[in-house]
């Protein structure tokens, strides 16, 4: 999802979760930079859009769009940092937390 797009769809995932509801993440992170645009994709023909946030910009959005956090991990697990390309996020909708959409 390019950056611009992620406020509306937290916002519409927020939306769709009941109060106190949870949203498990897990995506490619930037280790530690931002990292947006076009990148060779998984075959040589092939080319793929990335957005690959620090864990610092994914979680101010999530925060943004009302979310909680409840607990975060890089994975694979049992792996150095530098060897965890995602980074896994679990967020709470909190009661009453007032739907933007």
């Amino acid at each position: 999802v390019p950056s611009a797009s992620l406020p509306r769809m937290l916002e519409a995932l927020v939306a769709a979760l009941k109060d106190d509801g949870v949203l498990f993440v897990s995506n490619a992170h930037g280790f530690g930079k931002d990292q947006e645009g076009w990148t060779r994709g998984r075959t040589p023909s092939t080319r793929s859009y990335v957005c690959w946030l620090s864990e610092e910009t994914w979680s101010s959005y999530c925060r943004a769009a009302g979310l909680e956090l409840l607990e975060s991990f890089y994975r694979p697990p049992n792996k150095p940092k530098d060897q965890q390309p995602f980074l896994a996020t679990v967020w709470r909708k909190p009661t009453g937390c007032i739907d933007s959409g």
